[in-house]
């Protein structure tokens, strides 16, 4: 009867944590029409064990060859071998979104106790039923730690462990600086390689 009553309660829980932190939204541009969507919302399950990297290793990620091409920066299918790859990432979560062009959760990461003007690296939850239980651990922790979303900036960080597949943000790109490129997060976001789709999130 107590496990019952707990479990009760925690599903009350998320569910007044949902209503609280809204996070209704209509992507402005549909599914279908987005750049590389078919990458963007993969819902295959993550197997095995993901590969361990930090933030400071993403950073140092080069492009995929050939990305001064728009076929393969549009491309929608994998332009890089780590596109078929899942990676588990630590790091301080210092700014989370929900970006209006896809609903996605946009979330950028620094490297553990990095400060809060180092480099940080993006990740990204879909708005899509397969990733609804990580976004509602999302909302929970802020509203734990008196966040409230969506949190632009944060004056004190929160430790996650992320997991997901690697994916190259090819629409950012720019030839006059190919590792930020442009209009990519904040000024802090050092790199067009993502996690993106994230499918667990651990705090």
């Amino acid at each position: 009867m107590f496990t019952t009553l707990r479990l009760m309660l925690s599903i009350a829980l998320l569910g007044s944590v949902a209503s609280a932190q809204s996070t209704a939204c209509t992507a402005t541009t549909p599914i279908k029409k987005q750049s590389r969507t078919t990458m963007k919302h993969r819902t295959q399950p993550v197997t095995g064990t993901p590969t361990a990297i930090t933030v400071a290793e993403m950073l140092a990620w080069k492009a995929p060859a050939h990305v001064s091409s728009s076929a393969v920066r549009a491309s929608n299918k994998p332009i890089d071998p780590r596109e078929t790859q899942a990676f588990t990432l630590e790091g301080d979560v210092w700014r989370v979104v929900l970006e209006a062009n896809d609903c996605d959760f946009h979330m950028e990461l620094s490297a553990p106790d990095a400060g809060p003007t180092t480099d940080r690296v993006i990740v990204e939850v879909p708005d899509e039923q397969a990733f609804q239980a990580t976004r509602q651990m999302i909302l929970k922790q802020l509203a734990d730690q008196a966040v409230t979303f969506p949190a632009p900036l944060m004056s004190k960080p929160i430790r996650a462990h992320v997991t997901g597949f690697a994916f190259y943000d090819g629409f950012h790109f720019s030839n006059a600086d190919p590792q930020r490129g442009h209009d990519h997060g904040t000024a802090f976001v050092g790199t067009l390689w993502e996690l993106h789709p994230v499918s667990d999130i651990q705090f």
